[in-house]
């Protein structure tokens, strides 16, 4: 059984924004399709985990920009997963030009939640791969809480729709990403450096999001909240000219 998955990813223009950086949705939908390829070669994908009432459910992502990547190249991307935790469940990820220079490195915890009591279930009780788990991480921290904040400025406000939705029957989890740039706005290019979500409820379409923000000196700070005022996720990004 493979404890990892490389694959290539050709870039195409709808992965990049207005001024030809590679978006961060993008990076996202990469990560979630090669760990769903990966998690289903070894018998844990979406059917085989609805099959047993469970469900794959990402809590926190991050990663860095090593390098902007250009219009229609083709990388190279590589998954592992760590050795799970009790409850938690870390996967990396690495994405390098065919040179083999360095695009993105990223990480990311998952839990599993029982489909119909809603609870979770200890990850290492449904992973099939026992042994010769990968060590190298692509960042020496653990990934921590993003911290809430107030911000002043108007909040961005939109209603969610079906397309984006994803066949969990909730807002994509690439979607979001999305959201804190169209509320950015930016007039001029700027680059990430590093970029964090962490997801805390499910979203389905037909919701009325805010995103909230602040972007001082390159920080960005971002969160968005329903109409009762419960926040559904928080990002941080820091930028660079």
């Amino acid at each position: 059984m493979n404890v990892s998955l490389e694959k290539d990813y050709y870039l195409r223009i709808s992965d990049f924004d207005r001024f030809g950086r590679l978006k961060a949705s993008s990076i996202l939908d990469i990560f979630q399709d090669i760990a769903a390829s990966h998690a289903n070669d070894i018998g844990i994908g979406f059917e085989a985990m609805i099959a047993n009432k469970t469900i794959w459910v990402l809590t926190k992502v991050k990663f860095e920009v090593l390098k902007n990547p250009k219009l229609y190249e083709t990388v190279h991307v590589k998954t592992w997963p760590l050795k799970p935790g009790k409850i938690c469940f870390q996967r990396e990820y690495y994405i390098e030009d065919l040179e083999g220079n360095p695009v993105v490195k990223g990480t990311s915890e998952w839990v599993v939640i029982h489909s119909e009591k809603r609870r979770m279930v200890a990850a290492g009780d449904i992973f099939p791969i026992k042994e010769g788990f990968l060590t190298d991480v692509m960042f020496e921290e653990k990934l921590k809480k993003i911290p809430d904040f107030e911000s002043t400025n108007e909040p961005y406000c939109f209603k969610t729709t079906f397309s984006d939705c994803d066949i969990n029957g909730h807002v994509n989890n690439t979607k979001y990403a999305n959201y804190v740039f169209d509320a950015l706005d930016f007039k001029e290019p700027v680059n990430i450096k590093t970029f964090q979500i962490d997801y805390s409820h499910e979203v389905v379409s037909g919701t009325d999001l805010h995103i909230h923000f602040e972007n001082e000196n390159g920080i960005v700070n971002a969160k968005g909240t329903d109409d009762n005022g419960d926040k559904k996720f928080a990002c941080h990004i820091e930028l660079f000219k």
